[in-house]
Formats: structure tokens, C-alpha cells, sequence
């Protein structure tokens, strides 16, 4: 008897043990891969780029420009805060930070540099530029994640409302002057 009791709670406890073992793996699986991350990390890093220099068009460029900078901080702001939640719900602690690249470098100089609506017309073509080129990959991002997927679909129809004003913007700009 004691060794049919011994047997019983062993097969009781095996699928238990096992159970847990799943959860563990399950848990751990839920990490986002290496393609997914490289995903959101570029998303990440667009959005902080696009925030940087929104920030300069609150000091350098005229009312319209303002405006539509500061739906940038805000939308990006709100975005990167939402996709920083995700990685963090998926266990990765952190999405990295990319550098700046050398075409990024030379635009927030050459934006340094300029004021009124010599900036406005480098920030809007910057805008136009950079959101056509940020929707294309975003396009063709496939992420396995599906809450990451999820993201990136909600992610493009935000920057095609940031191209889409960009473009509204640049069409009724005055042709700037040096």
C-alpha cells in the first residue's frame, strides 16, 4: 500500500513538475528574437531622432513648423514609451540605443545652423525625407512577435500621418531663402 501511495504521488507530482517547467520555458520564449529586437531597436532609435530634432524646431523654426514639431514629441514620445513597455514585457530589459549615423550627424548640423524659414524648408524636406524612408521599412519589417507586429502596424499609420502633414507642410511653405 505504501508503495502504491508512493507511486501516486509521484505521477501526481511528475505532471505538476512538468507544468512548471513549461511555465519556465513559455516565460522565457516570450523574449523577443534578435530580428525582432533589431526591429524595435530601430524604431526606437527613430523615434528618439525625431524628437531630437523636433526639439530644435521648437527653438529655430516658425509657428506652423512648431506645431507640427510638437505633435512629433508627442507622438514619439508616446510611441517609444509603448514599445520600451513591450520589450520590457517580453523580458528584454532594455532596447539599445543606436548611434547616429553620418547622413543623421551632417542633418542635425546642417539644421544647427540654420533659423526661420530657411530651417523650416531643411526640416520639413528632412521630415518628408525621413518618414518616406521610415514607412518603407516598417513596411517591410516582419516581426514574429505578434505583440511586436501589433506595434509596428499601429507605428505606421502614425508616421504616415507624420508624412502625410510633413508633405501638407512642404507644399504650402514659401520657398526659403539663404
Amino acid at each position: 500500500m505504501k508503495k502504491l501511495s508512493l507511486i501516486a504521488a509521484l505521477c501526481l507530482a511528475t505532471p505538476m513538475t512538468t507544468a512548471f517547467a513549461d511555465d519556465k520555458m513559455a516565460a522565457k520564449s516570450t523574449k523577443l528574437a534578435d530580428a525582432d529586437l533589431a526591429v524595435a531597436t530601430d524604431i526606437h532609435h527613430a523615434n528618439k531622432g525625431e524628437v531630437d530634432m523636433a526639439n530644435m524646431a521648437l527653438k529655430q523654426g516658425t509657428k506652423a513648423v512648431k506645431d507640427y514639431a510638437n505633435m512629433m514629441i508627442k507622438d514619439h514620445n508616446e510611441n517609444d514609451k509603448e514599445l520600451m513597455a513591450l520589450g520590457k514585457k517580453k523580458g528584454n530589459a532594455t532596447i539599445a540605443d543606436k548611434k547616429m549615423d553620418e547622413d543623421e550627424m551632417a542633418m542635425m548640423k546642417k539644421l544647427g545652423a540654420l533659423k526661420g524659414t530657411a530651417f523650416d524648408k531643411a526640416y520639413i524636406d528632412g521630415m518628408v525625407d525621413g518618414h518616406t524612408t521610415v514607412l518603407a521599412k516598417l513596411t517591410a519589417a516582419a516581426p514574429s512577435d505578434s505583440d511586436l507586429k501589433s506595434h509596428v502596424d499601429t507605428t505606421k499609420i502614425a508616421v504616415q500621418r507624420h508624412l502625410d502633414a510633413a508633405k501638407q507642410l512642404q507644399s504650402a511653405a514659401p520657398t526659403a531663402t539663404k
